[in-house]
């Protein structure tokens, strides 16, 4: 499945997950952005390596992921920042945004990980596509 180079062309960072937070797709963005290669990302979770942790250092990814509780309940989802462990064990500032491609069934459903970078004041910099404003 290449649903991130349909959605992205590959510029943008971007990784999906299934329902139970396994990435299932992760794209040549996300690999010159975090370091980690597609061979290595695909079938793990998103929360065990990337290691998010909110703007105040707390734990913000783990297996009870808060977003995929809110996609479940149909609530929308803006956008929100995170820091994320790359390859090098470094820490990067990301802007994180989602989309949700829904498959037959619920269970089938992805949620694609858009990463913008941002600046020690909280600037995103860096290639972006658009994506739908929230009402």
């Amino acid at each position: 499945m290449r649903i991130l180079d349909n959605l992205t062309g590959g510029e943008q960072p971007a990784f999906a997950s299934n329902c139970n937070g396994r990435i299932v797709d992760w794209n040549q963005g996300a690999e010159r952005l975090l370091g980690y290669s597609a061979a290595t990302m695909i079938g793990r979770h998103c929360f065990e390596v990337l290691d998010g942790k909110d703007v105040f250092g707390n734990r913000f990814c783990h297996e009870r992921c808060a977003i995929r509780c809110m996609i479940r309940r149909h609530e929308p989802v803006h956008h929100w920042q995170l820091n994320y462990r790359t390859a090098s064990s470094a820490r990067i500032d990301v802007s994180v945004g989602a989309v949700v491609v829904n498959g037959d069934e619920s269970a089938d459903s992805l949620i694609v990980h858009l990463l913008q970078p941002v600046d020690s004041r909280g600037n995103e910099f860096g290639p972006a596509i658009p994506l739908k404003p929230s009402e």
